[in-house]
């Protein structure tokens, strides 16, 4: 069962790509730091082009070393981006020829890797599978996104689940202008599940992916297994469960409130009694309860303050993995990390 809640540890909001005036970013670092902290982060990472910009520990935030580094070629000749964390050594930047080499003495130092942007750096399929250890992928950028709208990259990530189920999704700015239009900062962020206020901590969090991604939405409860799903969320407006090769379902208020009047009407029942078989709605303390049985299962929403609050599936997949996403009315999306169901 996976479990990720945030009621017994420490929820901390990080931002793990950004960028400075040691590289070439419009703020010095320890504006960054101000900045982020100053809009409720907790954890911040300065992510200097080949550079570690270092910096003493500053107060009421954490601060984790770290460098985005331009590595080898993709196959259609494009450079790598990876970024790494926990690192302080410059020598490790030697191996910046060759991506694994890189990986591998980041690993070894005791730090640890995800690949920046792939949509954005025009990777391939190949070119995520090859490469080994790095921890995770950037599933949206914020920067990319209104630079070029090249920002959300689910596509890469849920090609390359499809092989690894384990590879996490994380949320970033890489932020460079910060409050200059277009403004590429605060837009996407990982909400980390920490024993305590350090970096040990969130390092840990991160290894072991107790946290997930958010463009808004927050995700306060979250159980899972290959035949269930509980989630707790601020009101979302949809709620997408995503498998391998098309499996899954995605179902938004509108699609509900339509299921609800066929159902209501001999004619439109008709219509979708091949995908449903009851519907049941009824009003409690929690807000609006809809229970619909269909052929992806059993499914309960609650709709309260405007949104979907609370989220349950019973049924079964058959796949790999499972990954929740939920999306509110403005288009801002969370991302869990993937389920591995095997």
């Amino acid at each position: 069962m996976y479990h990720l809640s945030t009621d017994k540890l420490i929820e901390a909001k990080a931002m793990l790509h950004s960028h400075s005036t040691a590289s070439d970013g419009r703020l010095q670092p320890i504006k960054v730091i101000e900045y982020y902290r100053s809009n409720g982060f907790k954890i911040v990472s300065l992510t200097d082009h080949g550079k570690i910009t270092k910096l003493d520990q500053p107060q009421n935030c954490i601060f984790i070393p770290g460098v985005e580094v331009s590595a080898g070629r993709s196959k259609l000749g494009e450079p790598y981006h990876i970024v790494a964390l926990m690192i302080e050594d410059e020598s490790i930047l030697e191996a910046k020829d060759n991506p694994q080499e890189l990986i591998d003495r980041i690993s070894s130092s005791g730090g640890l890797s995800f690949i920046a942007h792939p949509h954005w750096s025009n990777l391939v399929y190949e070119d995520l599978a090859e490469l080994k250890g790095y921890i995770g992928i950037e599933i949206y950028n914020t920067g990319c996104e209104v630079e070029v709208s090249k920002g959300f990259s689910t596509t890469y990530w849920d090609n390359i689940l499809s092989n690894n189920p384990r590879i996490l999704g994380l949320a970033v700015d890489d932020a460079h202008r910060y409050t200059t239009p277009p403004i590429d900062s605060l837009g996407g962020w990982v909400t980390l599940l920490i024993d305590e206020e350090s970096c040990d901590s969130a390092i840990d969090a991160l290894k072991h992916g107790r946290f997930y991604s958010s463009m808004g939405p927050e995700i306060k409860l979250l159980e899972a297994s290959d035949n269930s799903i509980d989630i707790v969320s601020s009101p979302v407006e949809k709620v997408s469960i995503i498998s391998v090769n098309g499996k899954g379902f995605s179902l938004a208020i509108p699609d509900l409130r339509l299921l609800i009047r066929l159902w209501k009407d001999k004619e439109g029942r008709r219509s979708i009694e091949n995908i449903v078989s009851s519907i049941d709605v009824d009003v409690g303390r929690e807000g609006e309860v809809i229970m619909v049985e269909s052929r992806y299962g059993k499914i309960r929403f609650i709709i309260a303050s405007g949104g979907i609050t609370s989220f349950s599936w019973r049924g079964r997949l058959g796949s790999k993995y499972i990954r929740i996403e939920v999306m509110d009315y403005n288009g801002r999306r969370a991302w869990s990390n993937p389920i591995p169901t095997y």
